[in-house]
């Protein structure tokens, strides 16, 4: 891409400016374009939903209507005389149990022809015994052998739900003939069956469920007008995806109810495999149904199909209007820059004192860029005399760190000599002092690094103990306790240093100098613990506690004496080589000692990183 981008890119920067406002201006209509339809289509598809949410809550009202008469067929059965002594025992005679049958059946039929949309009528009683009728066929038995009925979820939330009605779909028309005939015939078409639990007022006789079946042209009826387009589906499902009643197959419907949660309505989109959906549902009270209404997106698309045209053409419109004032203005503007091109050739050619005439730059930043070319013209030959002064600047700098590379050597020579002088004055405490005195320094000039190892800092240690012994009277005991494998711990040079002096000046003064320092390392997990001890006069708890707070709360900038470096120094170190995870910390008590314990991260690699090569 950027190959092609370098290819093809325009060679002057008029043509560039008015490409890429072309580019840009594209990119912005594009952009607002295709929010301003975004959000027409979100639009449609929100008022879609408050146009069928508003006409679902008219339904309901046919719906309850619906279930009311419903309600009130079922009440006449359980107020019938005839019917509450079916329930109790059937009969006691022959022709009692007859008569009651006749009576109900009677019933059933006058029913079915008062209300043409019911379907069929059935009383199933839990000792097994049936009748019904479908208005042409009556169905009479007194023990209904097959029992298919008695194992549904219907019959048992019937009497669950007693003495409530309970609206269920999913089921033909022969499926609740089952045992009441031995004719088997093609499945019926589907109906919507009310059920409810029936028991006997008068006597603890065997209960059943009243069954009423019911077309379901008849619950089509109350919502078949709710469709808004000519491809729109509408349908009703149970709980379970169960398809109710509608206008689609059950192969087109969804395969189960979708996670709504307590939400009355709503709506959301779905891919039904051929085209995008926006499924509205609504649920129905007093039911687990609910009502849905699936609208296919490009409903939408044909709406706003001549607004697409219209952006169209203002796309199109804009661009050449575009098009047209960028080329005048990109024109004006990059006339000054051609200028300045000019003038910046023939400097490059030598000629230092070219200027720009000033008029013919418009009135903006060209102007300044102008005036500050014409004063970078006029100085050149100024800063070409200020580059050659600093050059000279430069030589006697190196000069000068070249003789102090002198000056160690010279000191190393003297020290030398001074020992040899010793030597020969048998004065070997004095030999001792400048022997260590010159291991001691001795890094410090020859080597530039920033890191040393473990072993080399208690190295260096040792000697700045020896020449502390001699001066304090060979009264301390320098201790050293280090696992084998801290040995090459890498850790920032010096850092042990002004530790071990705390301890000495601030710890053994009180002492007069009698006692150890002890220095040991451990490793601890994925962290390095190195502890300076002394058993010296330790920290009052007030001064300590002072000293705890300000390495909390990070106060690391703590003042001290001119050239110096204490605890602050080092825990201000610490943190800056590893972070603020690690650093200092000190524990003490009077008269028994101080223990400063520095935390270091244990993954660091034993190389030795230099900052520079040794002296």
């Amino acid at each position: 891409m950027k190959a092609f981008y370098k290819r093809f890119r325009p060679a002057t920067l008029s043509a560039q400016l008015l490409t890429s406002f072309l580019a840009l201006s594209l990119i912005i209509v594009m952009v607002c374009s295709g929010i301003l339809y975004a959000s027409l289509f979100r639009l449609l598809q929100q008022r879609a939903e408050e146009s069928a949410v508003t006409r679902f809550q008219q339904s309901q009202y046919g719906f309850e209507a619906f279930r009311g008469k419903l309600d009130g067929i079922t009440k006449s059965f359980l107020v019938n005389r005839d019917f509450e002594r079916y329930l109790e025992s059937g009969g006691s005679t022959r022709w009692e149990r007859f008569r009651l049958r006749a009576a109900i059946v009677e019933k059933m039929q006058e029913t079915i022809t008062n209300f043409p949309f019911i379907q069929s009528i059935y009383i199933f009683t839990d000792d097994r015994r049936a009748a019904g009728t479908t208005g042409k066929e009556i169905y009479v038995t007194d023990h209904l052998s097959e029992g298919w009925i008695y194992g549904t979820e219907l019959y048992q939330r019937a009497n669950d739900s007693y003495p409530n009605l309970v609206l269920t779909g999913g089921y033909r028309s022969t499926d609740f003939q089952r045992g009441l005939t031995l004719r088997e015939g093609p499945p019926g078409p589907h109906v919507v069956s009310a059920s409810i639990g029936v028991k006997s007022f008068y006597s603890n006789g065997p209960g059943g469920v009243l069954l009423i079946t019911v077309n379901e042209s008849e619950l089509y009826g109350i919502y078949r007008n709710l469709p808004s387009g000519n491809r729109s589906e509408i349908y009703i499902m149970d709980s379970k995806g169960t398809l109710i009643t509608g206008t689609v197959q059950g192969k087109h419907a969804m395969d189960s109810a979708p996670e709504t949660g307590s939400k009355v309505y709503g709506s959301f989109t779905r891919n039904t495999g051929s085209e995008k959906v926006q499924v509205i549902y609504y649920r129905i009270g007093g039911t687990d149904w609910t009502l849905y209404l699936q609208i296919p997106l490009s409903e939408y698309k044909h709406d706003i199909a001549r607004l697409q045209w219209t952006l169209f053409y203002a796309i199109a419109v804009s661009i050449t209007l575009a098009a047209c004032l960028a080329w005048l203005w990109t024109r004006t503007l990059t006339g000054p820059f051609y200028v300045l091109v000019r003038a910046m050739k023939q400097l490059k050619n030598g000629r230092l004192g070219t200027t720009i005439d000033k008029s013919s730059a418009v009135t903006n930043e060209m102007a300044v860029l102008f005036g500050e070319f014409n004063r970078m013209s006029q100085s050149i030959g100024q800063l070409m005399e200020r580059n050659a002064v600093i050059e000279n600047a430069k030589r006697e700098t190196e000069m000068a760190v070249l003789q102090a590379q002198i000056n160690p050597h010279f000191l190393y020579n003297t020290l030398n000599m001074i020992k040899w002088m010793a030597i020969g004055s048998n004065a070997r405490n004095i030999m001792h002092s400048i022997t260590a005195l010159g291991s001691l320094i001795r890094p410090l000039f020859s080597q530039n690094v920033a890191m040393i190892t473990l072993k080399e800092e208690l190295n260096y240690l040792r000697h700045y103990m020896t020449i502390m012994n001699h001066r304090f009277g060979e009264g301390i005991d320098f201790q050293v306790e280090l696992e084998e494998s801290l040995d090459s711990f890498l850790i920032p040079r010096l850092l042990l240093q002004p530790i071990v002096e705390n301890a000495l000046v601030h710890g053994l003064e009180a002492t007069r100098y009698f006692g150890t320092v002890a220095v040991t390392g451990r490793q601890r997990g994925d962290s390095v613990l190195i502890t300076v001890w002394d058993n010296g006069s330790g920290i009052e708890a007030g001064k300590l506690a002072e000293l705890q707070n300000r390495l909390a709360s990070r106060e690391i900038g703590i003042q001290e004496a001119a050239g110096s470096i204490g605890l602050a120094n080092v825990h201000k170190r610490i943190k800056l080589h590893y972070g603020s995870a690690y650093g200092v910390s000190v524990e003490s008590n009077p008269e028994e000692g101080t223990a400063v314990v520095l935390l270091l991260p244990g993954d660091l690699p034993s190389q030795r990183f230099h900052q520079g090569g040794a002296n």
